[in-house]
């Protein structure tokens, strides 16, 4: 016959097993919770980003410096930076990217939704601007000037290079 003792020792090893499979249950919901919010999270930060660079006022920044062409950094110079209104391009566009760049770089955008809907603006935005890019950086000693631009382009063409489906 089983006595009181054994009873309570099977009871306390049923309670301990019923809170454990309970914890773990409680762990794997809170999992999914955490995955689904940083899946929202990472959808608002995209939806902002598409707003901006679709806004017709982005656009017209965009088309103000892409419309621009130089031949030299001291061409862009007379043509982009000491212009006002092309300045004001610049300086919008290259703030835009450096956002995609520090988001892509936390990994709070991926890279891939970057390639799925901006790879060719970013590619050619970046390729325009890297030669007067360096250039500016060494005449003012601001290695960091659109730094995070430059990474994200770094990642993306990573990217379409590891998914070449995506360059046709």
């Amino acid at each position: 016959m089983v006595d009181a003792q054994t009873i309570g020792v099977l009871v306390t090893a049923a309670s301990v097993t019923v809170a454990a499979v309970y914890y773990i249950f409680t762990l794997r919901a809170q999992q999914r919770n955490v995955k689904a919010t940083l899946q929202t999270r990472e959808a608002q930060l995209f939806m902002t980003l598409f707003n901006k660079l679709s806004s017709e006022e982005f656009s017209k920044h965009f088309l103000n410096i892409d419309s621009t062409e130089w031949s030299s950094y001291e061409d862009f110079k007379a043509k982009v930076i000491n212009d006002p209104e092309k300045a004001v391009s610049l300086q919008m566009i290259a703030a835009a990217w450096e956002g995609i760049g520090v988001l892509v770089r936390e990994n709070l955008v991926d890279i891939k939704l970057i390639a799925l809907y901006c790879a060719g603006v970013t590619r050619k935005l970046w390729e325009k601007l890297r030669p007067v890019v360096e250039v500016y950086r060494k005449e003012t000693d601001f290695s960091r000037y659109m730094s995070e631009f430059e990474y994200v382009y770094g990642r993306l063409m990573d990217y379409m290079a590891a998914h070449p489906e995506l360059l046709t």
